[in-house]
């Protein structure tokens, strides 16, 4: 009897935490799907469904998960550069020797100044919370500044409404500049990285003083506004914008008399929404007005304005 109970705990205990990830799955993708709708400028055309959610949150856990597991092994490298002479010199008599001393001289001065240190540390850490993670927030807003690309991606009033950041990231995003658009995640990650070891760091060094948790606060407060805002930024910088290539055979005139790509934005049982590449805008198809439909491959939504940028230089 024991052991069926403690099986059912654990079943109980699994349901529970598979369902928590779902959730974060399921919340993640939503996010991730409606930022990007609104940066194209199409949110209320294209409804998604409960599956591609939870894909896209994968997405985003994969994907983030890479980057950040390269940090990581970029700090560990760091933390080994430093470690490892320190351990070869300590293999020998009179480096043991030294080292000993020098720990022994610096733990003697801990005690003897301990709140002192403590205070001075938590200073540092205070100032390094100001800047250059608190002022450098504007980037992790620059990339929610676009909205409406598909429409606006050439309009020099929009972009006169927006910060220099964004109207950067808008011209990566709208030339398919990956590599900038990559550097530029990799550098919010490292703000996420930083700003965990200095809460980390924060709750180290206060753990024996009064209102603790008051002072930590500041700390937990841009750590949790930096994770809010990195699915939504990941959306701009790291969701590639492309959707499939359309031919239709249909009894709509209008659809059959258009001319240029078409791109697949999105199809239901009723629907099909569709984006005219040359005339930049958006056709609704019902679905018993199509006879035949043939799906090519994945293509660059702003593909074209690529090939005028350089054709102008």
């Amino acid at each position: 009897m024991n052991l069926i109970k403690e099986a059912a705990k654990a079943v109980g205990w699994l349901t529970g935490a598979l369902a928590g990830i779902v959730a974060i799955l399921y919340a993640c993708g939503y996010l991730i799907i409606q930022t990007q709708l609104h940066l194209l400028g199409i949110d209320v055309l294209l409804p998604s469904g409960r599956e591609y959610y939870l894909q896209e949150g994968a997405n985003f856990f994969i994907v983030t998960g890479q980057k950040l597991g390269l940090l990581l092994l970029g700090l560990v490298a760091l933390v080994l550069i430093f470690h490892i002479p320190i351990a070869i010199i300590s293999k020998t008599p009179r480096g043991a020797n030294y080292i000993s001393r020098l720990k022994g001289r610096f733990l003697a001065i801990h005690e003897r100044h301990k709140w002192l240190w403590q205070a001075a540390v938590l200073l540092l850490m205070v100032a390094l919370l100001f800047f250059p993670l608190v002022n450098d927030l504007d980037l992790f807003r620059a990339p929610l500044e676009l909205s409406g690309l598909l429409h606006t991606a050439q309009d020099d009033n929009v972009a006169g409404t927006r910060s220099s950041e964004a109207n950067t990231i808008a011209g990566w995003v709208t030339t398919g500049d990956v590599k900038s658009l990559d550097n530029f995640y990799y550098n919010l990650l490292m703000h996420c990285l930083f700003a965990a070891l200095l809460l980390m760091a924060a709750q180290g060094v206060t753990s024996a003083w009064p209102f603790r948790s008051l002072i930590i606060f500041p700390f937990l407060l841009v750590f949790v506004i930096y994770l809010f805002l990195l699915p939504l930024d990941y959306v701009v910088l790291e969701k590639r914008i492309e959707f499939p290539t359309v031919t239709f055979i249909s009894t709509f005139d209008k659809v059959s008399n258009e001319s240029g790509t078409l791109l697949l934005l999105n199809k239901t049982d009723q629907e099909f929404i569709l984006w005219n590449q040359a005339e930049k805008r958006a056709l609704w198809l019902p679905r018993d007005k199509v006879v035949k439909v043939e799906i090519g491959r994945m293509q660059p939504v702003f593909k074209k304005d690529l090939l005028k940028r350089k054709e102008a230089r």
